[in-house]
């Protein structure tokens, strides 16, 4: 909508008159602003949400999914050496992505059914933080009667202490 147009304009002027008071008769110009771009209804904005929602968020599979996955496109090779559009059947029948089979197939001829394990167990989340019991031990009764007096001792935060 243009600014100053519309029943809630100040001057009064509604969308169908243009700026010299004029009725619009139906001219070329009917969806086009000051610069002659295009509004929503003839796809320049919708262009930008369409846009918008192609991008996808790339999903993380279970290991059982990329060994069945795996295991498909092994029952359609040829002594290990693939054939022509096996990727693209099994990417169509399974509905994952080309690109995200075809990782899986060369995951799986580098490192076998391992090869295709997650690589972010262990890999992900918040990082521990590692307290040696055995020092605690170390420090004399008198200097870890509490959290914080531990915590000072150990040079950890008195919540990291409190956690162990």
């Amino acid at each position: 909508a243009h600014e100053g147009f519309g029943p809630g304009a100040p001057d009064g002027v509604s969308h169908d008159e243009d700026v010299d008071g004029h009725a619009d008769q139906g001219a070329s110009h009917d969806h086009e602003d000051i610069d002659g771009h295009g509004h929503a209804d003839q796809g320049e904005e919708g262009f930008e949400a369409s846009e918008a929602s192609n991008v996808t968020r790339r999903k993380d599979h279970s290991n059982e999914v990329r060994q069945n996955v795996y295991a498909m496109i092994l029952r359609r090779t040829a002594s290990n050496r693939l054939c022509h559009g096996v990727i693209k059947q099994v990417h169509q029948e399974i509905g994952i992505s080309l690109r995200t089979v075809q990782r899986i197939w060369q995951r799986g001829q580098e490192g076998g059914v391992h090869g295709l394990n997650s690589r972010k167990s262990k890999n992900c989340g918040r990082k521990s933080i590692d307290i040696d019991y055995d020092s605690i031990k170390q420090i004399p009764l008198a200097k870890r009667t509490t959290y914080k007096d531990a915590a000072h001792e150990l040079r950890v935060s008195t919540t990291t202490v409190w956690r162990r």
